[in-house]
């Protein structure tokens, strides 16, 4: 069985994998656009992408038989930078947008991102970069809470 960290990575990456042109987004991420990080050099040719990668998470006992738990998440975008004279930050602010959509309609679905457990999702802001000359993609970091209950007794029963 995945961890739970692992479970809310995947879900998130299989969320994001949905932000296609058909799907009503600017961009057309899916379906391998989005991946979690699991290396240097995730395989991935063409842009956009979205890596996703599972950092702090904090637990804290919130009644006699569970914990409240919330995992924060970072996803790195990067956009293609273009000819002289792109509009890089409208690339980086649309793919932004596109990423917060999809994340934000996760909390309308129950539970959200369709993982048992998980409460809701919280975003927590956005750094765009735009500086071809370092070798970097343009993009963006943008951050993510993901909070979610597991029973005191064994993390892999939710209440």
């Amino acid at each position: 069985m995945a961890s739970r960290r692992r479970t809310i990575v995947d879900a998130i990456v299989t969320k994001l994998n949905t932000i296609t042109v058909a799907n009503g987004y600017v961009n057309e991420l899916g379906p391998t656009g989005a991946q979690p990080w699991r290396t240097r050099s995730n395989a991935r040719s063409t842009l956009p992408i979205a890596l996703v990668v599972g950092g702090e998470e904090d637990k804290s006992i919130n009644s006699a038989t569970y914990y409240e738990c919330q995992l924060d998440v970072a996803i790195r975008t990067s956009v293609e930078g273009g000819a002289e004279g792109t509009d890089l930050w409208a690339k980086i602010d649309d793919l932004t947008a596109d990423v917060e959509k999809a994340l934000l309609a996760s909390n309308a679905q129950d539970p959200p991102l369709l993982v048992t457990g998980v409460v809701d999702i919280v975003l927590l802001g956005h750094e765009a970069r735009a500086e071809i000359e370092t070798g970097v993609d343009p993009g963006a970091l943008i951050g993510c809470r993901v909070r979610y209950r597991h029973s005191i007794s064994d993390p892999s029963v939710f209440p």
